[in-house]
């Protein structure tokens, strides 16, 4: 067979083995999860054969690039440090410099301003003024009809190589919503977070346990009377150590926890041009802040063995500002997202 990149031989022969309804299936040589090519499978009695098949000669084909180093020293690794600073220092004319921020402009603009002329401008370019870049927040306008059960499951590639996968599903109860997400991202993050959100879309608890990196993290936090509580205990972005925080603070109207956006983007009114403003807790963080979902463009994505079109939407506000794809067709069903700054994507599988 054809092997293409993601499952290793053994997956493929415990497939074969289902297909069939025979264990009695071997393969002449191993290829690597992210190999893909000729893997040549043998099943029944000519199993017996398979030491002879082996002696053949065999070609492989790899494609190198020069001065980079990864992690694992293969495709599937993170660039380390060294290579990427070789890298900058190779291409990066500091005289030619231009740089394009992309986050909270607001709380940066005056440091900006300290290192040399700013200009801001939208996604499409047009003009805006220091007063801009603050976002006015209000609740978001939800069809809450459009939200219908559903499970999805992401691939998460970095640098294009298969490193985990996300799954998740909306159930629709007499009460409202229950969103489950489960995350595994190689061995760095194994969590599992459950959402509940009312008939009206406004947040009831939030329960997320797992690990990262080995340690124990966990969320509880319950949304009630205009007000969270509860408590965090998660890595700081900034320096990725474990913190704990208590949670008790008063909360506006349409407030939504940080884990529901994904939750609630089938609800959306997804038009050219369209851009919200909502506040968020992150329970994780201990904080709320403004958010700002906009959409800047439409593009064909390929996700789930399709080309689909898609709105492009750029979220700011998380600690790491995301790019994210929505079908434009009903039900808006979100089938890719990027990571600013990071080679990572979780693309739609199905």
């Amino acid at each position: 067979m054809d092997k293409p990149a993601g499952p290793s031989s053994h997956d493929v022969v415990a497939r074969v083995r289902r297909l069939f309804g025979t264990r009695a299936v071997g393969h002449a040589g191993t290829l690597d999860p992210f190999a893909t090519g000729l893997l040549v499978l043998v099943l029944g009695p000519a199993t017996r054969l398979v030491r002879w098949a082996e002696r053949r000669r065999k070609t492989y084909q790899a494609t190198a690039r020069l001065g980079q180093n990864t992690t694992t020293d293969d495709a599937t690794g993170a660039v380390t440090a060294e290579a990427a600073q070789n890298a900058a220092r190779t291409t990066i004319q500091p005289d030619r410099l231009t740089i394009v921020v992309v986050g909270d402009g607001a709380k940066i603009y005056e440091a900006l301003k300290a290192i040399g002329p700013v200009s801001i401008v939208d996604p499409e370019g047009k003009p805006l003024g220091p007063d801009d870049l603050a976002p006015r927040a209000s609740a978001l306008q939800l069809n809450l009809s459009a939200l219908a059960a559903r499970r999805d499951s992401f691939t998460i590639l970095l640098q294009g190589n298969p490193l985990g996968w996300q799954t998740s599903s909306l159930e629709v109860s007499p009460g409202g919503f229950v969103y489950t997400e489960q995350v595994q991202l190689g061995p760095i993050v194994s969590q599992t977070t459950r959402l509940e959100i009312d008939r009206a879309g406004e947040m009831k608890s939030i329960t997320q346990t797992g690990k990262v990196q080995g340690q124990d993290v966990s969320i509880d936090v319950r949304y009630a009377n205009g007000r969270a509580s509860g408590s965090a205990r998660t890595p700081d972005p900034a320096t990725g150590q474990l913190k704990s925080v208590t949670i008790d603070t008063a909360i506006a109207p349409g407030t939504l926890d940080d884990n529901a956006v994904q939750a609630l983007l089938p609800a959306l009114n997804w038009t050219a041009g369209a851009k919200w403003s909502f506040n968020v807790l992150s329970a994780g963080q201990g904080e709320i802040k403004t958010w700002t979902l906009a959409v800047t463009g439409v593009e064909s994505v390929r996700a789930g063995g399709e080309t689909v079109e898609a709105y492009r939407a750029e979220l700011s506000g998380p600690s790491a500002p995301l790019t994210l794809w929505i079908t434009t067709r009903q039900p808006h069903e979100l089938v890719k997202i990027g990571i600013a700054g990071q080679p990572i994507e979780f693309v739609r599988a199905r």
